[in-house]
């Protein structure tokens, strides 16, 4: 039961970093992480978590400017990112990166500048998704995608909405699913 509020982090590694030190002991839940701008680090935000039961993160109010990697969740549950400005994304990543993550919700993010060659959202192997609202504002034109949707593991994922998509001028599609494994599987989608 962790809540942290009004971070201001300048040239660092990461604003916050949520991790488990690969210790099973060192499970996070019922974690909220509000109000934080980022300037000039690596991640704004990052989990270094691997599948223990890590569940319930709240991120909300996050601006990360000229960061490289500017969000980055894996292997949590129940997880809400809500509220996100990036701008100057310099990175060759995605600028908001989920993995391995059932039950996630992302609404309202807007990425502003990016020369990044990937996603701007990119999510992979998670169950339960909604992504609603991302706005792609001015110079995202060398971005992939908007969103991508990526299944690399041989099972049947289902229950993916993504809705309210802003992606003018993105160098492939504005919403791309693809499939990496071929047993891999989509069922219940929206778009």
């Amino acid at each position: 039961n962790i809540t942290v509020r009004n971070i201001y982090a300048e040239n660092c590694r990461y604003a916050i970093d949520v991790q488990d030190h690969n210790r099973k002991v060192e499970i996070n839940r019922n974690v909220l992480i509000d109000d934080v701008y980022a300037l000039n680090c690596e991640w704004a935000v990052r989990t270094y978590n691997h599948r223990f039961g890590h569940e319930n993160l709240t991120l909300s109010n996050i601006t990360a400017e000229h960061c490289q990697k500017p969000m980055q969740v894996s292997n949590t549950d129940n997880v809400i990112i809500q509220n996100i400005r990036i701008i100057d994304h310099i990175g060759e990543g995605p600028a908001v990166n989920v993995s391995n993550c059932n039950m996630l919700i992302i609404k309202y993010v807007s990425i502003k500048k990016s020369s990044s060659k990937e996603a701007g959202i990119l999510v992979k192997n998670c169950q339960d998704v909604t992504i609603d609202g991302l706005s792609l504002l001015e110079k995202t034109e060398s971005l992939s995608s908007a969103v991508s949707y990526s299944l690399s593991k041989g099972k049947i994922f289902s229950n993916l909405q993504i809705h309210n998509v802003l992606a003018i001028n993105v160098g492939d599609s504005g919403i791309i699913l693809e499939k990496k494994d071929n047993k891999a599987s989509l069922e219940n989608y929206i778009i």
